[in-house]
């Protein structure tokens, strides 16, 4: 599915989460937000702070049309990264969508940056383009 304007709703309700837009954040006392509706009061300044704390980093990948086996050639290479991003808990999840683009969620911006810097996927050509985008996530555990 691209990730667009027009499909924005169906892609955060098929992560999981509200498809309302846009929202508002407030926090909890275990420091994460509560989405709320465009109507909820307080202080803007302190709900972007508040959301700023579960703020995910996400990185969009559109397949380059690259085969099935070329793709192959490249992915023991891929996991190995992947996989050393898992081991450190700088991944959220990762994975493909049907028409062979992908996703990663990262803690940061940081480690996102640096995956991007180190996948072979990326690199060599598997994956192009890609992006990097915040998420202002407020449903997953910081």
């Amino acid at each position: 599915m691209p990730v667009g304007r027009g499909n924005r709703r169906a892609f955060i309700a098929a992560l999981g989460g509200v498809a309302a837009w846009p929202l508002r954040v407030r926090a909890q006392p275990d420091g994460r937000g509560v989405l709320m509706s465009a109507g909820s009061e307080g202080d803007p300044r302190e709900q972007i702070l508040e959301a700023s704390k579960t703020m995910k980093v996400v990185v969009i990948g559109e397949p380059s049309g690259m085969s099935m086996e070329e793709i192959s050639k490249v992915f023991p290479r891929h996991k190995a990264v992947v996989d050393k991003f898992l081991a450190r808990g700088d991944v959220i999840g990762i994975g493909p969508f049907a028409d062979l683009g992908n996703m990663a969620i990262f803690k940061t911006r940081a480690a996102a940056e640096e995956f991007v810097r180190e996948d072979p996927f990326i690199l060599e050509g598997v994956v192009k383009p890609f992006k990097i985008r915040d998420w202002k996530d407020s449903m997953l555990p910081g």
